[in-house]
């Protein structure tokens, strides 16, 4: 349980931060309930929707996103369908700001140009 949920966390951060690095918006996760999800931030560069290494990302005061690492990755999924050209694999930490279970990157979505991009299942050191 500990591994899948550490790959997940992964996969969600490289996702969250293919984008960031790019030099793009990132909008804020869907909210799981009626309310919507708001990003606050400490800086004010992170209020324009770009973060880099070391910034903190809260999300509805449930979770603390620390983005730790961003870098291009030459490793492919065989078994991925797509075959990009180039994959930006992000790392971060995710602290539980709730007494809840928390699902994480199930619900973000990630945009540069304001063009939505997609997933890519990479590898997990």
């Amino acid at each position: 349980m500990k591994k899948s949920t550490s790959l997940l966390v992964l996969w969600s951060a490289g996702i969250l931060l293919s984008l960031t690095a790019c030099g793009s918006k990132i909008e804020s996760p869907k909210a799981t309930s009626s309310e919507e999800s708001t990003a606050q931030t400490s800086s004010q560069a992170n209020a324009q929707g770009k973060y880099g290494i070391g910034d903190k990302i809260t999300f509805d005061g449930q979770a603390e996103y620390t983005i730790t690492g961003v870098e291009w990755s030459e490793e492919r999924n065989q078994f991925d369908q797509s075959h990009p050209e180039k994959v930006l694999k992000v790392s971060y930490n995710v602290t539980n700001l709730s007494d809840k279970d928390l699902l994480i990157g199930s619900d973000i979505d990630l945009y540069v140009g304001g063009k939505k991009m997609g997933t890519y299942p990479n590898i997990v050191d």
